[in-house]
C-alpha cells in the first residue's frame, strides 16, 4: 500500500508544481490544474489525473490508496480531489 500512496503523491505533486510555476510565469494566481489560457495540465475536472493501482495480491483498491494520499479532500462522481498548496487537483 505504501508504494501506491507514494506513487500517487508524486503524480499529484508534479501537477501542483506545474500549476504553481504557471502562476509565477504568468503572474496569475487564478491558474488551476486542467485547461487554462496560459497552458494545460492534467488534473482538471475535464481531464483528471489517472491514478492507477495495478493488480495486487492483497486486494488493495484505488479508494484504499487515495484516502491516504497527501491533500485528500473528498471524492464524488468517481473523482478523487486533492488540495495542496492552494491547488485543487482532480484524479480518477
Amino acid at each position: 500500500m505504501r508504494d501506491y500512496v507514494i506513487s500517487g503523491n508524486r503524480q499529484v505533486r508534479v501537477i501542483v508544481d506545474q500549476v504553481l510555476q504557471m502562476r509565477i510565469d504568468h503572474n496569475n494566481p487564478g491558474i488551476n490544474a486542467g485547461r487554462n489560457n496560459e497552458g494545460d495540465t492534467e488534473g482538471g475536472n475535464e481531464n483528471p489525473l489517472a491514478i492507477n493501482v495495478p493488480g495486487n495480491p492483497h486486494g488493495i483498491t484505488l479508494g484504499d490508496v487515495v484516502r491516504r494520499m497527501n491533500g485528500f479532500d473528498n471524492s464524488d462522481s468517481g473523482l478523487f480531489k486533492f488540495r495542496i498548496s492552494g491547488v485543487f487537483v482532480h484524479g480518477r
